[in-house]
């Protein structure tokens, strides 16, 4: 019992921080632009992953193909925003 009140103590801890680190760059004007062409590869890299791991280990790990899904469904939605960095 006590692990668990520790670890949910660190999780808000780490979001809080997390939550001043972004509010501060925002307000700096350090925002980034989104790599749409990285979400979109990310996406391609999970998906077998997810597929991989959800038929060998457990189901549990199918939330990886969904994530990859998402992210690829993301990338490629927002094609015409993507950048060559070479």
């Amino acid at each position: 019992m006590e692990l668990i009140i520790l670890i949910l103590t660190a999780l808000i801890i780490t979001l809080v921080l997390g939550a001043i680190v972004a509010t501060h760059r925002r307000k700096q004007g350090m925002d980034k632009q989104t790599d749409y062409k990285a979400l979109y590869t990310l996406g391609i890299s999970l998906i077998p992953l997810g597929i991989i791991f959800s038929a060998t280990v457990s189901p549990v790990f199918m939330g990886i193909l969904v994530i990859g899904v998402i992210y690829m469904s993301v990338g490629l939605k927002n094609k015409d925003k993507w950048v060559d960095k070479a």
